[in-house]
């Protein structure tokens, strides 16, 4: 994907849907509820991994749950809300993949479906992703002394 200044781009574009924002989690949720009519974006299925970057969803107007959801991330942290993509790569019935959103507040990750308007942690696939053999997502912590800290990929032979 390419490196795109998107940071400055969502936020002259969407800033001013948070500005009465009470908090981390109402801010992921307003954007989440307005922000895609606001930029023109919407859902296509089977469009991964064509358009996947912030401005290329933006660009080509519609995306599938992965660049959705790299998108709602983006904006977040364009807002200061912290979020990062999860997903699963396989429901584990061949039925194939999903990706979503989660956004720290209250010191906890709580999971939202980028332009799947709902509250925090009520998803339609909230039951089956706590059922799929794995879920997947970012995380960052600081080495331990002295020793190397490893995040290997799931589908990595050698993890």
């Amino acid at each position: 994907e390419p490196r795109d200044n998107w940071r400055a781009l969502l936020q002259s574009r969407i800033a001013h849907l948070v500005l009465e924002a009470h908090d981390t989690a109402d801010a992921a949720l307003r954007l989440n509820q307005h922000m895609w009519q606001e930029l023109q974006v919407h859902y296509e299925p089977n469009l991964s991994p064509h358009v996947l970057s912030p401005c290329e969803v933006i660009a080509h107007g519609r995306a599938s749950c992965s660049g959705l959801s790299i998108l709602l991330v983006a904006a977040c942290r364009s807002v200061g809300v912290p979020a990062r993509v999860a997903g699963v790569f396989d429901w584990g019935d061949g039925s194939g993949n999903h990706a979503w959103v989660e956004v720290w507040c209250q010191g906890v990750w709580s999971s939202i479906g980028a332009a799947e308007p709902s509250s925090l942690n009520c998803t339609w696939f909230a039951e089956r992703a706590s059922n799929a053999p794995a879920v997947f997502a970012s995380t960052w912590a600081p080495a331990r002394m002295g020793k190397r800290t490893y995040f290997p990929l799931p589908w990595s032979s050698s993890a």
